[in-house]
């Protein structure tokens, strides 16, 4: 079940909006729409996964770039604005570089060849959509507080997570989505986590163990061939018997 936030999100993305990215990106409707089943729930996960000052910084830079946006028209907007203007590619491209690291152009990649369009029809719909997850997350430009932003995307990040593809290979697109993965399949990332904290020791302590068992191992390793030496010269001295000497002492002691 999708949540309101994703919902409401999607809502900004009517028929002729659609229609629209399809005309200006030159793909089909068909691909637009599975295109925002990706993109939007993508970058909700990405903002999601950052800490306080990594959110603050990102919505600190949303309206900056944003400051003249209508909100009430955030396509006519998009499609509006000329080249060197404040909302422009280059700063919607920086932004999602922002909340996706350098893993964004793989990203790109993978959900070209996931929905089969251009790399940069892929860009596009990242680029649509992130004007529309602005204005989903801060109630049209009016609320930028990133403790309760924060709040609401933790509170829909099963959701998202399910609203992606399980098919497209969250894993593409770093740790945080692999660890949603796992969380989409009923592990939790923190239980992970945590386990793996618990059984496997931190590397300095794992080294300093092969070292001291390696040391070890070499000082048995130097007393095993005198072990074997001592235990060869008392069995053959045993199996001897009496030689002529030890005869000859017989016989004194008898006489």
């Amino acid at each position: 079940m999708e949540s309101s936030l994703l919902n409401h999100v999607k809502s900004y993305f009517t028929e002729e909006v659609i229609n629209k990215l399809g005309v200006n990106l030159n793909e089909s409707p068909e691909n637009i729409k599975k295109g925002i089943d990706v993109s939007v729930p993508a970058i909700l996960l990405g903002l999601q996964s950052k800490n306080k000052e990594g959110l603050s910084g990102i919505l600190n830079s949303a309206k900056n770039m944003l400051g003249n946006f209508d909100f009430n028209d955030v396509f006519g907007n998009f499609f509006g604005a000329p080249s060197g203007t404040d909302y422009s590619k280059f700063e919607t491209q920086h932004m999602l570089t922002s909340i996706f690291g350098e893993r964004f152009s793989s990203i790109l990649d993978s959900v070209s060849s996931y929905l089969g369009i251009k790399g940069s029809s892929a860009a596009g719909l990242f680029g649509a959509s992130l004007p529309a997850v602005v204005a989903g997350i801060t109630h049209k430009g009016t609320n930028w507080n990133a403790d309760s932003i924060s709040a609401v995307l933790t509170q829909n990040k099963s959701s998202l997570v399910a609203a992606l593809p399980s098919t497209l290979g969250l894993g593409a697109f770093g740790s945080f989505f692999a660890a949603a993965d796992e969380f989409k399949s009923g592990t939790s990332s923190s239980v992970v986590d945590k386990a793996e904290a618990t059984s496997v020791p931190p590397p300095h302590v794992r080294e300093r163990f092969h070292e001291e068992r390696k040391s070890k191992g070499g000082f048995w390793w130097l007393l095993i061939p005198l072990i074997l030496i001592g235990a060869w010269l008392l069995f053959s001295k045993g199996c001897q018997g009496s030689g002529p000497e030890e005869e000859r002492d017989a016989m004194i002691q008898q006489h």
